[in-house]
Parts: structure tokens; sequence; C-alpha cells
């Protein structure tokens, strides 16, 4: 603990840390930790953060589903359920983030799961489906439909890709402009894992694009140029239960968040 302690502090955005063992929830066969941090600069400073329905406020258990664009909004979950609402985390995240001094220390020792795009598979979604399983009401599970960052060249592959396989959801998908089409395999099986009285939040942001690192992010905090955040939250009760009609009420609410974003953009120019 003495070492990562040190090693948090070595990085430019942490001046100081902290990593505790909870006693109180720690079993024979594993031990919760608790990392407390405090940043050079808080990641808040210039972040403007709504809600379109109840929001993060109540407690969980949570899916939250999040858009990806950069590095950076890998953070937002962590700060709008964990630091406010002192939620526990667990994440599914791509390998490649690993590189990352945060996330790799801890995302491996604490109950996440990354993912290799180049060999995701059948033991990728049974162990994210583990993730999801006996979520108690501080706890949410976090995941990125869209499985990479946004470009455009992504996006036209990801359609043709889907016009060939799929035809009916591409013409369903049409409409996106901002957002990577969502890849449902991860949101049906944390879904599907969940207790039944798992509520979804959805997580947008317009603001992260120009920051591609975490460390792009940390040397233009406090930002300057508007970073909005915007959540939905969906009731348990009203989540539709077949396979099917949970991938068509995800690729709804992507087509949602496409709107959002265009809209947003637009205000500001």
């Amino acid at each position: 603990l003495a070492e990562s302690e040190r090693l948090l502090r070595q990085t430019p955005e942490i001046l100081d840390a902290r990593v505790l063992v909870n006693e109180a929830t720690t079993t024979r066969d594993s031990v919760d930790i608790e990392v407390l941090t405090k940043d050079v600069f808080s990641i808040t400073a210039g972040v403007e953060v709504g809600s379109a329905t109840a929001g993060p406020g109540a407690r969980g258990p949570l899916v939250v589903l999040g858009r990806h664009c950069s590095s950076g909004d890998a953070l937002l979950p962590l700060l709008l359920f964990g630091h406010q609402q002192r939620m526990h985390l667990r994440y599914v995240i791509a390998q490649g983030l690993a590189w990352d001094p945060a996330l790799d220390l801890f995302g491996h020792r604490l109950r996440n799961h990354f993912v290799d795009r180049e060999t995701a598979g059948l033991h990728d979604l049974l162990a994210v489906g583990r993730l999801a399983r006996g979520m108690a009401d501080n706890d949410a599970a976090v995941i990125f439909p869209e499985g990479q960052f946004f470009t455009v060249a992504r996006h036209r592959q990801a359609m043709d890709r889907m016009r060939h396989d799929d035809p009916a959801r591409a013409a369903r998908l049409a409409g996106l402009a901002h957002l990577l089409a969502p890849l449902p395999g991860g949101v049906l099986a944390l879904l599907g894992a969940a207790p039944p009285q798992t509520d979804v939040v959805m997580v947008g942001h317009v603001g992260f694009e120009r920051f591609s690192t975490l460390a792009e992010v940390w040397r233009n905090l406090p930002f300057t140029e508007p970073v909005v955040v915007q959540t939905w939250r969906f009731p348990a009760e009203q989540l539709p239960k077949s396979r099917r009609q949970r991938m068509e009420w995800l690729d709804q609410r992507w087509l949602e968040l496409d709107q959002w974003i265009a809209e947003t953009l637009a205000g500001f120019s």
C-alpha cells in the first residue's frame, strides 16, 4: 500500500494520496480498499453538470452508460458517482487505457474488467456479467458502449459493416453523427446479471473531444472552454425485459444522446 501511495504522489496531477483497507468489508478471500487523493486541480473546475431526469443523486444499484471520445471522460463516472455519491464503481474499459498509471495500478486490483478488442469473446461477456451480479445500493457498473473513441472513419466503417450484417439496425441508427453505434453485448450482459432493481444512467458530455489523453486534461485544468455534462436516469421498472427490446431501447437512447450533442454544440457556436 505504501508503494502504491508513493507511485500516485509521483504523478503530476496528484498532490497527495492515501490507500486504506476497509476492514469492515474485508473477507477471507477479498479486500476492499479506498483510495483518497488530493488533486493539484479539481476536474470539476469549468465543468457544468446538468440532469434531464432524476439524475445521479439517488442511490443504486446502477448501470452507467457513458459517451467515450477521450481518455479523460473515463473520469466522469468516478466524479459523479464515486466522489459525489460515495458509490463503489466497477468499470468495463478498454485494455488500451491500462497504460494510464492510475487505471493500471488499481484497475486490475479492483472489480473491473479490461477488454482487449482484438480478442474479445464469450469469456469477456461472462466476466462483464459477473461485475454486475450482486450489486448493492452503493454499487455502480460503468461501461462505454461505443468501445472506442469516435472518429469519422470508424463511424463510416462501423455503419458499412452494419448495413451488411444487420440492415434494419443500420437504418435505425442512420441518424448518428457524433457517436459510434453502441456495441450491445456488454450492456446486455450487465443488465442481464444485475439485480432487478438496477436503474440505468446515461452520461453525455460535450467538451472532452479536444483532449485525447488524460495528460491533456490535467494540463488544461481549470478548463477555459465549456465542458458540459448531462445525465439521464431510467428507472428499472421502465426498462424492457427481452434482449431484442433492450437492444432497440439502447439504440433509441443513443440517438437521443447524439441529438443532444448536436444541439449543445450548436449552442456553443
